[in-house]
């Protein structure tokens, strides 16, 4: 109960001053998509309305996308983890609400995902290559990493992939394409935040 009033109080300031909300759930996603619903039909409308929600780190139900998404929901993945399921779900998520992130120093992607990213990268000659890093600690410049993998086991073009992530995340945190936080995202990294909170968590 506690938890969903301090929920609910961050969703009437963010409602009142216009501004994004990130949630991070752990396993009570039905639960959140209930307030939410409830929060949007009850405390909402034309003139107060729905402010945009990021969707932290996301692992709900697949068939709760549709339904998160009416809500005005953002779905933003990080690189762990990065199995079949996750891409699966990666995969039905609409790609104008698509967004990723490192969690850093969270949540580090697998040695796997690194070195397939970090070969490819190098393989194309690509400049992404020397940010991608295998230390033991997460780090914002994997998120290049993140996003090529993810490009690649879903057959999408990373620059396209990108592209689409930064501009949800320009869109959602309301910034202009010259905003200096979005520096790495300018050359393709397709950054979560406008203030590239995936690298300072």
């Amino acid at each position: 109960d506690v938890q969903r009033q301090v929920c609910i109080a961050h969703l009437r300031v963010a409602r009142d001053e216009r501004r994004p909300v990130t949630l991070h759930c752990v396993r009570a996603y039905g639960s959140l998509l209930e307030l939410l619903e409830a929060f949007s039909r009850d405390e909402c409308s034309t003139i107060a309305p729905m402010p945009k929600i990021v969707l932290h780190s996301f692992r709900g139900p697949k068939e709760m996308l549709p339904r998160f998404e009416r809500l005005g929901c953002y779905f933003s993945y990080c690189g762990h983890p990065l199995d079949q399921k996750h891409l699966q779900l990666i995969d039905a998520t609409p790609r104008e609400r698509l967004l990723l992130e490192t969690d850093a120093p969270d949540q580090r992607p697998d040695d796997s995902v690194l070195k397939q990213a970090a070969n490819g990268a190098m393989a194309a000659a690509d400049d992404t290559a020397d940010a991608i890093r295998t230390a033991e600690r997460n780090e914002p410049a994997n998120l290049p990493a993140i996003c090529a993998y993810i490009a690649k086991q879903l057959d999408r073009d990373r620059a396209a992939v990108a592209q689409e992530t930064t501009a949800n995340a320009l869109r959602v945190y309301a910034l202009d394409s010259d905003s200096e936080a979005l520096t790495v995202s300018r050359h393709g990294h397709g950054d979560a935040s406008p203030q590239n909170h995936a690298r300072r968590r």
